[in-house]
């Protein structure tokens, strides 16, 4: 569970890490951001290659971006950051209908990766397929520009089409600095514990 402590900041237990201002609204602005993000595995901070603010979550990068409007967050391309090419294709027909070619990047999605595209907002959030369904580590997935989709077969229906946590790979394979995955406690605002001091008043003693 997620901890409110104002209405523009959140404390995040499971991880020990806070989400703030835009990250937050941006945060919260979807259905399922657990599903999508994650958990928040560092603060928002300065990032030392482009000199933006970012933060990381399990399964995301959020980025605070100037726009025309004001400053905006923008989803990472982790997605295109952490591809590789090389892995064998899985083999799937891409003539089925169930199956969708997507112009920008002449990639298909097909079945239950496609079913979870259409039913997570997929364009806005995961971008377009830079892949093809492919095996890597004995599963099946595929790359689209901000994020990972695995099938795992031995989840319940339902749930069988989950994100990677690319958040956690690239911070790892890219930052590296430990200290910011420390659980950042400050500002916590705590509350005072109570003693409570019970009274009787009778208006006639049963006993002396």
């Amino acid at each position: 569970t997620v901890r409110a402590q104002s209405s523009d900041q959140l404390y995040v237990p499971e991880t020990g890490h806070w989400i703030r201002g835009e990250f937050l609204k941006f945060y919260q602005s979807v259905d399922d951001s657990l599903l999508l993000f994650g958990y928040p595995i560092t603060d928002e901070f300065i990032d030392s290659t482009d000199q933006i603010k970012t933060q990381y979550f399990q399964r995301a990068r959020f980025d605070l971006v100037d726009s025309p409007s004001g400053q905006i967050i923008q989803l990472a391309p982790l997605g295109v950051y952490s591809h590789e090419t090389g892995a064998p294709t899985a083999p799937f027909s891409t003539n089925s209908p169930t199956c969708r070619e997507f112009d920008a990047t002449g990639k298909s999605v097909c079945y239950a990766f496609l079913q979870f595209y259409d039913g997570h907002k997929g364009a806005q959030y995961f971008g377009n397929p830079i892949s093809d369904a492919e095996f890597r580590d004995d599963r099946i997935g595929q790359y689209f520009e901000r994020v990972r989709m695995e099938w795992r077969p031995e989840m319940p229906s339902g749930q069988r089409v989950v994100l990677t946590d690319l958040g956690i790979l690239y911070y790892d394979s890219h930052v590296g600095d430990p200290s910011r995955l420390e659980p950042n406690q400050s500002n916590i605002i705590s509350v005072p514990l109570v003693t409570l001091q019970s009274h009787a008043f009778l208006t006639q003693a049963l006993i002396p």
